[in-house]
């Protein structure tokens, strides 16, 4: 009994040194988790901020996660357009719960906060930007979550910028053909207006010319026919 006291006393050792050579690997790691995807559009950025400072097409148009728990329970603030706009959500293990904010909207950027209540307590700092590039605009999406010794722990068996980052994609590639279609709508819209403006401008053009016409006839001498 004392030999199997005394190997469990070694296994229980080994077991406490083990856990405890890991925290202090994990102390070691980033006090920070940035990541960070970008995808450019063929739109421009005024073409993407209406689907950036709304909520509401984010969770249902774009957003990576809203299909892996169909039945997640969703509830949005009474406006979901801008700064101070938010939404809740709760629904399986494959989503847990917690609440996106939009802090800051600026021309080209949305600054948001997400509070998870479950599996875990965390909070993390999210932006959407977008700059012209080229002919298109390039939206970047970045997440930076401060990180205490758990979070370092896990981060040395999870890849958190290849786990997210993946979500990321997944989340631009949704968002791209709803911005492309916003672009192409906004062109005809233009075109349309382009065309009216024209039309509207040739018939007044017209209509000078013939009141310039009818003027001049007015003025002209008549002249008598002598019989």
């Amino acid at each position: 009994m004392n030999k199997v006291m005394a190997g469990v006393g070694v296994v229980v050792g080994l077991v406490v040194v083990g856990v405890g050579g890991l925290f202090v690997v994990a102390a070691g790691q980033p006090d920070v988790t940035h990541v960070e995807r970008s995808l450019v559009m063929a739109a421009t950025p005024a073409d993407v901020m209406p689907a950036l400072t709304d909520l509401k097409v984010f969770e249902e148009q774009w957003s990576p996660w809203a299909d892996l728990d169909p039945n997640q329970t969703v509830t949005y603030s009474p406006s979901t357009v801008g700064a101070g706009a938010w939404y809740t959500w709760s629904g399986d293990e494959n989503v847990g719960a917690g609440k996106m904010s939009i802090t800051a909207v600026e021309a080209a950027r949305v600054d948001t906060l997400v509070e998870f209540t479950a599996p875990f307590q965390s909070t993390a700092k999210g932006a959407w930007t977008v700059a012209a590039e080229g002919q298109g605009a390039r939206v970047t999406w970045s997440f930076d979550s401060e990180n205490d010794l758990m979070a370092k722990a896990f981060g040395l068996f999870m890849d958190m910028d290849q786990m997210l980052g993946a979500d990321f994609d997944k989340g631009l590639n949704k968002l791209k053909p709803i911005v492309e279609a916003a672009a192409v709508a906004r062109v005809e819209a233009e075109t349309r207006a382009a065309e009216e403006m024209a039309r509207a401008a040739a018939a007044q053009a017209q209509a000078d010319a013939d009141a310039a016409a009818a003027a001049a006839a007015a003025a002209a001498p008549v002249k008598k026919v002598r019989r």
